[in-house]
């Protein structure tokens, strides 16, 4: 069977029926992209893929009970990659380990600096993510950034910029309606 070609929908019914050619398909799909987003968020490259192999692990166990109406594989995939990751940043800051991201820490977005990573937000197109993104005042930029791809809860986020609790959360809940507002109008799904 020709596996490269099969949808992701049909490639998650395979391995829900443990199909194991379907299984290389799909890592053979996204593993790549998927260790990006982790690699980027936690800033080393062992512990990324060792995530990747866990959200792979969970795929396998797990593919059966994908509800195709509930969204894209893919989403699914880089939601768990992105949800491991935040949880070993959180796990670090625990320990007393500090984060160490990839780039400069700038949390101000430039569209051509994070390919990969708006992927699990919704599996938008990450192009017109990262453009939307950078449309958003440099505060709800700011917050998001420090969410979804730090890891910081809106907690953290407060201490760290030395704003209210609130502001936080007004800034996050303001900054993805106008993501989506924006998304919709471009016609991005």
């Amino acid at each position: 069977m020709n596996y490269v070609d099969l949808p992701d929908a049909e490639l998650i019914t395979l391995i829900a029926r443990r199909d194991k050619g379907a299984l290389e398909a799909m890592y053979d799909r996204y593993a790549g992209p998927l260790y990006s987003v982790a690699v980027r968020l936690i800033g080393n490259q062992e512990l990324a893929q060792e995530i990747i192999q866990e959200v792979f692990l969970s795929l396998w166990l797990k593919a059966g009970g994908y509800q195709l109406e509930r969204g894209k594989v893919s989403t699914w995939l880089f939601s768990m990659a992105h949800h491991r990751a935040v949880d070993e940043l959180r796990k670090a800051r625990r320990n007393g380990q500090p984060y160490t991201p990839l780039d400069d820490g700038n949390t101000h977005i430039k569209p051509e600096s994070w390919a990969g990573d708006a992927e699990f937000l919704a599996n938008l197109d990450s192009r017109a993510v990262r453009e939307a993104i950078s449309d958003l005042p440099q505060p709800q930029q700011q917050v998001i950034v420090m969410s979804y791809f730090q890891g910081l809860t809106q907690s953290e986020i407060a201490d760290r910029l030395q704003v209210p609790l609130g502001t936080v959360k007004s800034r996050v809940r303001s900054g993805l309606s106008r993501l989506r507002d924006k998304l919709k109008s471009q016609g991005v799904r």
